[in-house]
């Protein structure tokens, strides 16, 4: 009776395997049209995040001057190769649709409409993957230099740091727009404005680029 048992509950198994594989092949055709139509809507949702991501990954690089991850990038790629495919489906949808009769669950050419709704049902699950995958906690990473700015070669210094602790505070306060030194020759005014320069390399602040310009001395007007 154990034996038989058995081979009962196997069959029951098996019957209830074949019967979901029939019924989803079957759905690749009778669902067609309504599949289509809900590929069109995933491939809207997908292409919104995907932009949001690219705006999000650009500002970053852009304004905080960070690097991109590899994951990111990989996603947007593998996103914008599926969004052709998706176009290529979409491309050929008026002719497969014409193929269907019989309330849209049959065809004369069932293999060649069958195949193409298997397609479609493949780019739903690839979407919907898509669209999880894209929901990233972070879009950017290593830190790239804080600011752009050459370096300049300085002599070590004594006595000159409260000064330059001075100025500095007044270049990271967001009130102040222009800092003025004043002094008499060979004071350390220009040993201190390259200090200042050279600092932008070990801070992160708001500044994009650093350029440090030598005038010479200014004549009056000439009559």
């Amino acid at each position: 009776m154990g034996s038989i048992l058995s081979i009962s509950l196997s069959c029951d198994a098996i019957v209830t395997s074949c019967w979901s594989s029939l019924t989803k092949r079957a759905s690749y055709v009778c669902k067609l049209e309504e599949n289509l139509q809900d590929l069109d809507s995933r491939l809207r949702d997908l292409k919104a995040l995907k932009n949001d991501v690219k705006t999000a990954v650009e500002v970053a690089e852009r304004q905080q001057f960070m690097k991109r991850l590899e994951t990111v990038e990989t996603w947007i790629s593998t996103v914008e190769t599926v969004e052709d495919q998706v176009n290529e489906i979409v491309n050929d949808r008026a002719r497969q649709i014409e193929k269907l009769c019989c309330g849209g669950c049959c065809s004369k050419h069932y293999i060649f409409i069958y195949k193409f709704g298997q397609k479609v049902d493949k780019m739903l699950v690839a979407l919907s993957d898509l669209k999880r995958e894209g929901k990233f906690e972070e879009v950017v990473a290593e830190s790239r230099p804080a600011v752009l700015v050459n370096v300049r070669h300085v002599e070590p210094t004594v006595g000159m740091d409260s000064m330059f602790e001075k100025v500095w505070r007044h270049v990271e306060d967001n009130e102040v727009r222009i800092i003025g030194l004043y002094g008499m020759g060979g004071v350390g005014k220009t040993t201190l404005i390259k200090q200042v320069n050279n600092n932008f390399l070990r801070t992160h602040s708001d500044f994009n680029l650093v350029i440090f310009v030598v005038v010479s001395t200014l004549q009056g007007p000439q009559t």
